[in-house]
């Protein structure tokens, strides 16, 4: 059974404030979407030009070019290169931020030996992983990956049921028949 440094036995519970804003846990999604437009775009203008359809794009029909070409362009501005890359320094500002404040949403930071801070399921805002405690031993890196998906499975039903409870018993109502305010 794992612990935290604290004494505090995961369980699925466990919810975390998070920092108001995108995650950098989103913020990597969106820039890898942006990383596949790109490299998408760059593979229709090579095909393009490998097949040798400059026609195409001397034609009336440049749609698909023009929108590669748009594509591969701003796709380029947003990744840049290695560390002058302007989408990875919003992911790397974000994260910065969120581990000064004592979390982190990026899940592959759950699979480190040794986490200083809670790895927290953006969706459900439940804890996946508590600061300082260990994953399950093993040679086998896939177990642990396994534990963790177990748990952000685990998180995200407990969720899922939360938001069902409420759904079928409503708000606390008090004995004047108002909405009691969440404590």
């Amino acid at each position: 059974m794992a612990h935290s440094k604290d004494g505090v036995t995961w369980h699925p519970e466990i919810r975390r404030e998070l920092l108001p804003g995108p995650s950098a846990r989103s913020l990597g999604v969106v820039s890898f979407g942006v990383a596949c437009v790109t490299f998408g775009a760059v593979a229709f203008l090579f095909t393009m030009m490998f097949l040798g359809a400059t026609h195409v794009i001397a034609t009336a029909e440049v749609w698909p070019t023009s929108v590669a070409l748009y594509s591969f362009s701003g796709g380029a501005l947003l990744m840049g290169r290695g560390r002058f890359s302007p989408m990875l320094w919003i992911v790397e500002k974000r994260s910065r931020k969120e581990r000064a404040a004592g979390y982190t949403t990026m899940h592959h930071d759950a699979l480190e030996k040794e986490c200083p801070v809670d790895v927290v399921d953006v969706p459900s805002r439940r804890v996946i992983r508590l600061a300082g405690e260990h994953l399950v031993e093993s040679k086998y890196a896939v177990d642990q990956v396994n534990q963790v998906r177990e748990r952000t499975r685990q998180v995200r039903q407990a969720a899922q049921q939360e938001r069902n409870l409420s759904l079928t018993t409503g708000p606390a109502q008090s004995q004047h028949g108002l909405v009691e305010p969440d404590a």
